[in-house]
């Protein structure tokens, strides 16, 4: 299956809050294109989901290492900082 097939798949997953089935999806993209910042932002937001707010804050920062302005990543982060999930 190539990216955009996963890419799509991992979308409709976290659309329907399967985050379990989002967290796989996306972990496959970055397997094999480690540095997409769509795909670790929706990592990082389907490990908020689960209740994995320390994953997710260390994808966020990974994601604002390669990209430092990047909106999703700076509002989200402080979102996991500030939740009391």
């Amino acid at each position: 299956m190539d990216n955009s097939q996963i890419t799509h798949d991992a979308i409709n997953s976290a659309l329907k809050g399967d985050w379990k089935t989002a967290i796989k999806q996306n972990l496959a993209i970055i397997k094999s294109a480690p540095h997409d910042i769509e795909a670790l932002n929706r990592l990082a937001r389907a490990y908020f989901q689960v209740g994995l707010k320390t994953k997710s804050s260390q994808i966020y920062l990974k994601v604002l290492r390669l990209d430092k302005f990047n909106p999703i990543a700076t509002k989200n982060l402080a979102l996991v900082k500030t939740s009391k999930i």
